[in-house]
């Protein structure tokens, strides 16, 4: 990634973290005069939707790389912001059909 020292990410609508260090297993930011680090197998959800918000240069599927994050969270309300994301998507430009979003819910991903 490109993150670096004095990087920003926007997290929320309206909190700017800067990034105070990063490594390959660790991520070090600064908000709101609170420097927390995170292990980066293991970001906040504010952290993780701020990297996405701020990294996809593609406004339109940007909505779905999210629902993607979220759908693997453990959590009722993690699923309903999920669909949110996706249904915000195809409310610009792409148009996925919403039965796509329950199939990727419903799929357990096991591989042989």
């Amino acid at each position: 990634d490109s993150y670096k020292t004095g990087s920003e990410i926007n997290v929320g609508t309206s909190t700017k973290a800067v990034v105070v260090e990063v490594s390959s297993t660790k991520l070090t930011i600064k908000a709101a005069g609170v420097t927390r680090s995170y292990p980066r197998d293991r970001l906040s959800t504010g952290v993780a939707m701020g990297i996405a918000q701020t990294n996809f240069n593609d406004p339109v599927m940007t909505p779905f790389m999210k629902a993607a994050y979220l759908v693997t969270l453990k959590g009722d309300r993690y699923q309903k912001q999920a669909r949110e994301f996706w249904q915000s998507g195809n409310s610009r430009s792409a148009k996925i059909d919403a039965d796509t979003f329950d199939g990727f819910v419903a799929d357990r991903y096991e591989f042989e």
